[in-house]
């Protein structure tokens, strides 16, 4: 049975309002200046989540207001539409006696129930509960507790039927290692997933490893069931000297215990531009693996520059060992050293190192499959290749070299 009191529903309230013992009348009781303030710039969402603004706050809570009921330690509790209980608490509440008459709180608390059992507690200074539509309002330092996760801002609406959270003041999400930054959010908690408005930045302190620094223009979706963050809109992931920014970015973690959250994996898809030192590769999807230390690029439109000028291109994908320093090119590869010298092979494996400046650069270039260098007016065709990043010379290794003298403006022309 639920337990009835100054925030039950508008019926329950009307039946009992003057058969309670405990209730006491007291007149010309106002809430701090703060307080009216707070309520004057709060935007309430009804049921439907179309927002309405209150009436004016010397209406809703005029300064010489004498309030019809008042109730200290009042306690509400019922169930949501899926039947999970809630309770909401508070230090003391006021109230008119109109039947849709809205009640505010002192000190307010919801303590929410999640499908697996698991309970999600809000808190704030002040809140205002709305029978009709069952949703609570907290203003002025709200709390809102996700296991060991803490979110804090100045406003923020639940719908208590189904458990929805829409807030659109900033937002500080900060745990053991991880801290967010928003400028709202919107979500279900019963799903686990939070949406938090942009410009957005998260940051991933994992205690054994390096911190990675996620930001967004649009959004940051957090999805704890599945256990990944999804960046939009000119979205970046920043680790050391590597970074990446795409359209859409996707940070998969793993919940460690003494660890906190660890990144395992990077997803990109959108105009994908990775940097690497001073190299830099682009196309339209890739994955990153930071266990491994292994990344894959897709295209269409595959490129990477590097810093002594040689661009390399692909058809069909980039894999880079960020340990062995093993870049390879996959599909149609090109080297282009200048206009008048390139490569081209099925495959080619690019060993990379830093330089004597620390610039991450080629050191030896393998071609193989079927490979064609050009040179000037000369063109070398075998079934191997090292090239020499440097000069763009390629040395034809194993089976026959066959090398041919074209006109300059043929030479130049790819092979096909």
């Amino acid at each position: 049975m639920p337990h009835y009191d100054l925030l039950a529903r508008p019926q329950e309230r009307q039946r009992d309002w003057h058969a309670r013992a405990w209730r006491v009348r007291v007149t010309r009781i106002a809430l701090p200046a703060l307080a009216l303030a707070l309520l004057a710039t709060l935007v309430l969402w009804n049921q439907g989540k179309t927002p309405y603004s209150p009436p004016p706050v010397a209406e809703v809570l005029p300064a010489d207001k004498a309030w019809d009921n008042t109730l200290f330690d009042p306690r509400y509790e019922s169930r949501d539409a899926k039947g999970r209980p809630y309770v909401v608490t508070a230090d003391r509440a006021l109230q008119d006696a109109g039947k849709d008459a809205p009640v505010l709180l002192e000190a307010p608390q919801a303590r929410l129930t999640l499908p697996d059992g698991r309970e999600v507690t809000a808190a704030a200074s002040l809140g205002r509960y709305d029978a009709s539509s069952e949703t609570l309002d907290l203003l002025q330092g709200v709390t809102l507790y996700l296991d060991d996760h803490a979110l804090q801002t100045s406003v923020l609406t639940l719908d208590l039927v189904t458990q929805a959270a829409h807030g659109a003041e900033p937002v500080d999400v900060a745990g053991p290692t991880l801290t967010l930054t928003a400028t709202g959010l919107d979500g279900v908690l019963g799903t686990e997933v939070l949406t938090f408005a942009g410009p957005g930045r998260l940051l991933l302190t994992p205690k054994d490893g390096a911190h990675v620094v996620v930001t967004a223009k649009d959004s940051i979706s957090w999805n704890r069931k599945e256990q990944r963050f999804v960046a939009t809109g000119d979205a970046t992931a920043a680790q050391d000297k590597a970074r990446v920014a795409a359209n859409v970015l996707e940070a998969l973690y793993e919940s460690k215990q003494g660890k906190g959250l660890v990144l395992m994996a990077l997803e990109a898809r959108g105009l994908v531009v990775a940097t690497f030192g001073d190299a830099q590769a682009q196309g339209a999807a890739g994955h990153y693996n930071v266990r491994s230390g292994r990344a894959r690029m897709s295209g269409p439109g595959l490129r990477a520059i590097f810093p002594e000028g040689q661009t390399l291109t692909a058809r069909d994908a980039f894999a880079y060992d960020t340990q062995r320093g093993v870049f390879v090119a996959e599909g149609q590869a090109r080297l282009t050293h200048t206009a008048d010298s390139w490569v081209t092979a099925p495959r080619m494996t690019a060993h990379l190192a830093p330089d004597a400046g620390g610039k991450m650069a080629i050191r030896t270039l393998e071609a193989e499959g079927g490979v064609v260098a050009v040179q000037g007016g000369a063109r070398v065709t075998g079934p191997r290749a090292r090239v020499d990043p440097v000069t763009g010379t390629a040395t034809i290794l194993g089976g026959r070299t066959r090398a041919v003298l074209y006109p300059e403006e043929e030479a130049l022309t790819p092979p096909r």
